[in-house]
């Protein structure tokens, strides 16, 4: 029961009218923008190493990675395999090109952020909530995302992670799901009750390590099958355009998953990066909007890809083919695929009633690596999904103080907040990854719809402010621009 009304609201959250929207949004910044995110990429580089920080504010390197750290989670991994399990190789070919346009929102809504940030208890906060309530002057609007974004952020998104978690170091390792899920909760207590300056430092040494360790095993098994590159680009993009004889069938669920999936990696258009953004000390709003389009790139154009190859490479994929609109990873018993890949494991996972996609990418590098290879990757999504559940609760946290203006109400709010957070780690990690991932999908989905209408109306202030930075106005000052509700920004010198 519970899945079937998940099924049906997902149906009506992520409708054909969200996945245009978020084509959409990317396309008219892409255009509006000049296509800022091909123009700029030697300075989005050049600024995302910048270490300069405050004691109110987070370097811009701090910055990147935390919202890295957010972007780069299961969607990586287990997202960018179920994309494939659902929507074939094609779906490889939408998380490029989602990603590419992608790039221009996360510009805009980083820059929007660091814009209208404020600084609360000593800290910058900043977001989505913040720009609504600051550029559209609307308190009402402010408060449904900020109320849709805890909800999400503190409960439903990091639930996602944690049952990664727990799946792949129960197949790599026989950890049974409940000590993964209380082992993780009290390390993210551990970290998240530091404050935002204990978050930035863990980003800054955990995502560098696990990113450049997974790259290691990626490149290892493409390495080894780099003879099949060719055959494998093309079916990508046979399969994406519809011309694939057999998995050319599912194009438009192509589109559909590696939208979905694309945006859960990325988070571009949900808002939920924009929160490290506003974190960050930096000389003008544009030059934190670049940092984080190019962090849309790292994410999907570089991990998801790492994933795609390397599952498609090995032959170590299945691809269903009777699933409805909604989708949903239970499956029944009587289940046809369009496609079941070589070995008695594809045949195995065939079989099975509930796919994470985790299974997929532990056989692709055990194909290199024998039984090693789970263990591999349940490290790595360990990583990937723990550092996730630290931005999660980072993102959740800065919208209770949007909401709370005590200082007394903030700290008991947040301490209930830990909490929850906590307790779902626990819950998800013993929970069905069918019912995870569409409780997941509900909750990025709300918070893009209210994010998107957001970033459509404040476009003309997204534009002035790189239109701004690009003149030669290295430092920006509010008074200038006439933009007088940015008090941070005021007479600015540094």
């Amino acid at each position: 029961m519970l899945t079937e009304f998940l099924n049906a609201l997902i149906n009506v959250v992520w409708s054909d009218a969200l996945v245009a929207i978020c084509f959409g949004i990317g396309i008219f910044y892409t255009f509006r923008s000049r296509f800022v995110q091909l123009r700029l990429i030697p300075a989005m580089i050049k600024l995302s190493f910048d270490r300069h920080n405050s004691t109110e504010g987070i370097s811009a390197f701090q910055s990147f990675c935390t919202a890295l750290g957010g972007r780069i989670g299961t969607g990586n991994i287990s997202g960018t395999a179920l994309a494939i399990f659902y929507g074939g190789p094609g779906s490889i070919f939408w998380l490029w090109v989602i990603s590419f346009f992608g790039a221009a929102t996360a510009y805009a809504e980083a820059a929007l952020a660091q814009l209208w940030k404020k600084q609360i208890d000593g800290e910058y906060r900043g977001g989505p909530a913040y720009y609504i309530e600051s550029g559209l002057g609307s308190r009402g609007f402010a408060m449904m995302f900020a109320v849709v974004a805890i909800l999400s952020c503190g409960l439903l998104l990091p639930a996602v992670q944690a049952n990664a978690i727990a799946i792949a170091f129960k197949h790599a390792a026989a950890v049974p799901p409940v000590v993964s899920g209380v082992i993780n909760a009290v390390l993210l207590a551990a970290v998240i009750c530091g404050g935002l300056k204990r978050i930035a430092s863990a980003m800054e040494m955990v995502v560098p390590i696990m990113g450049g360790f997974y790259l290691l095993v990626s490149m290892a098994i493409i390495i080894a099958n780099i003879d099949q590159l060719a055959e494998v680009m093309r079916l990508i993009v046979s399969s994406a355009l519809g011309v694939h004889p057999i998995l050319g069938a599912i194009a438009g669920m192509a589109l559909r998953y590696g939208v979905r999936r694309g945006i859960f990696a990325n988070e571009a258009g949900l808002g939920t990066a924009a929160h490290a953004a506003a974190a960050a000390e930096v000389s003008h709003p544009a030059k934190q909007g670049l940092v984080q389009a190019f962090s849309v790139y790292v994410d999907t154009i570089f991990f998801c890809t790492l994933t795609g190859l390397m599952i498609l490479l090995s032959d170590c994929y299945n691809v269903i083919g009777n699933i409805g609109i909604g989708g949903s990873t239970a499956i029944s018993d009587g289940a046809c695929y369009l496609y079941i890949g070589s070995g008695q494991l594809m045949d195995k996972y065939a079989k099975l009633t509930d796919i994470g996609g985790t299974e997929f990418v532990q056989a692709a590098v055990n194909s290199l690596l024998s039984h090693g290879g789970a263990l591999i990757v349940a490290i790595c999504i360990g990583f990937f999904a723990f550092t996730s559940l630290i931005a999660y609760y980072y993102q959740a946290e800065t919208n209770i103080a949007f909401i709370f203006k005590s200082r007394y109400q903030r700290k008991n709010i947040t301490r209930l907040l830990r909490l929850m957070i906590c307790s779902s780690v626990i819950f998800a990690s013993v929970n069905s990854a069918s019912v995870v991932w569409l409780i997941g999908d509900i909750g990025s989905g709300v918070m893009s719809w209210i994010n998107i209408i957001a970033l459509l109306q404040l476009s003309g202030t997204a534009i002035y402010l790189l239109e701004d930075w690009q003149s030669g106005n290295d430092v920006f000052k509010s008074e200038r621009s006439k933009i007088y509700n940015a008090p941070l920004w005021r007479k600015r010198k540094q």
